[in-house]
């Protein structure tokens, strides 16, 4: 069945996993489809995209490329702050936290923001939940430099593209997922990373592919949990081989385990970077982003 309206863009999540390039995008029903090629062959990415389309692509379609920058080249920075209702205000503010966190000489950073209220008094918004992101722009440029000859429109956090993509296979699967009583598990040959949302503070704790149970019990140790999420009520989201899955639930028995099938969508992280623009998170990118040598 032809589409109702013809879309103008195609948004194509991309990951690099040694030395190939993980590849996902969403056809003209909406359902995901991931293809895999090494970085010489990147360049016959637009015709191979362009053949998924054939009949539906109009003459000034684009495509958007989305990435994602891991942690450890990201700085961050989560606090609370009086409500400041001024943007010029705000951002005058933050580039003031960012000269006293981060001895790096201001031309050689790149930063992105995000406000969201926390309290109230009455009808008067009083307090606002700040979080800042941070990196030098020769890290970001190198991550851009590994997708040439395409050129990246987005460079997304790599923690928000995987929450993306757990939320997506959770609700394809009918699942209710509440954040802060949920811990996200992802693991592949090379990374364990653990995920959970406590109030508006995103816990991330990246590790070397272990065994999950041994690492759960690293986890708790090092991020108890909150009132409102104790280990017993916890619902854990889960994308591992079957083998690690088995293993951990017969070692540590979670009382709710919801299993995302790493066949069924073999590519994780390029899927999260592909549903970027269906949600409204922090990212870097060509319409969205500070220099911080900016007057």
């Amino acid at each position: 069945m032809k589409p109702f309206f013809q879309r103008s863009s195609y948004a194509v999540g991309l990951h690099k996993n040694r030395e190939h390039i993980e590849i996902a995008f969403f056809n003209d029903e909406q359902q995901p489809c991931f293809e895999r090629l090494s970085s010489e062959q990147l360049s016959q990415l637009p015709l191979l995209l362009k053949s998924q389309f054939t009949a539906t692509l109009r003459r000034q379609t684009r495509f958007i490329y989305i990435s994602s920058l891991e942690p450890r080249l990201l700085w961050q920075k989560h606090l609370l702050l009086p409500h400041i209702k001024q943007p010029h205000e705000l951002y005058r503010q933050v580039r003031l936290i960012l000269q006293q966190h981060l001895p790096i000489e201001e031309q050689l950073l790149q930063f992105d923001f995000s406000v969201s209220p926390l309290q109230h008094i009455g009808t008067e918004r009083q307090i606002d939940y700040v979080q800042i992101y941070a990196a030098k722009k020769q890290n970001i440029q190198q991550q851009c430099e590994q997708f040439l000859p395409l050129h990246l429109d987005i460079l997304d956090f790599h923690a928000h593209a995987l929450l993306r993509a757990f939320h997506y296979c959770a609700k394809i699967q009918g699942e209710i997922i509440r954040n802060e009583n949920t811990l996200f598990i992802y693991q592949d040959d090379q990374h364990s990373i653990f995920l959970q949302q406590r109030q508006d503070n995103l816990v991330q704790f990246y590790r070397p592919s272990q065994p999950l149970t041994a690492l759960l019990q690293a986890f708790w140790q090092q991020q108890p949990p909150s009132e409102i999420s104790n280990q017993e009520n916890i619902c854990h989201v889960v994308y591992a081989d079957p083998n690690s899955l088995a293993a951990l639930q017969q070692d540590y028995q979670p009382t709710r385990l919801i299993a995302i099938d790493p066949q069924q969508y073999p590519y994780f992280v390029a899927l999260g970077c592909a549903l970027r623009q269906q949600h409204n998170l922090k990212h870097f990118s060509k319409v969205n982003r500070y220099d911080a040598s900016r007057n």
